[in-house]
């Protein structure tokens, strides 16, 4: 039997985003720590199953209950230097997956990690600069036709 041979000081991850509409409008989220917009979503946890990390990474950043439909989009991307709870930086590589949602409850409330919401149009999202967790998950949903990956 053939053993994975990952690196000690590498690791894999899974964050997920949620595209939440209202009508023709996508919610997406200002980072309060960096200068870009991203959606809602985030790491999932070693416990969780995909809809159930998704729908608490949501209500926890925006206060909407959701639930999760379609995946519409898949991605990596690379971290170097992440650094997890014990203090210690591994280069990460991180798998990215962006699910079509829909709010069946709550109101929006912010947590800290963010600093405003904003209801955008399409138009509006050509405009923003977005964090790599976020940017290829809009380019589909903008252009579902096209990929750069």
């Amino acid at each position: 039997m053939n053993l994975y041979n990952l690196d000690i000081h590498q690791m894999f991850l899974v964050t997920q985003k949620a595209l939440v509409t209202d009508a023709d409008k996508l919610l997406i989220l200002e980072n309060a720590y960096a200068p870009y917009w991203e959606l809602p979503g985030g790491l999932l946890e070693f416990d969780e199953t995909l809809p159930s990390g998704l729908i608490r990474e949501v209500r926890e950043e925006t206060g909407l209950m959701v639930a999760v439909e379609q995946l519409l989009a898949a991605w990596d991307f690379s971290e170097s230097a992440f650094r997890v709870r014990d203090g210690r930086q591994l280069d990460a590589k991180i798998i990215g997956l962006a699910f079509q949602c829909q709010r069946i409850g709550g109101s929006i409330r912010l947590s800290t990690e963010h600093r405003q919401h904003r209801w955008a149009t399409h138009d509006e999202l050509r405009r923003l600069k977005f964090s790599p967790n976020s940017k290829f998950a809009i380019e589909q949903y903008l252009f579902p036709h096209f990929s750069n990956q």
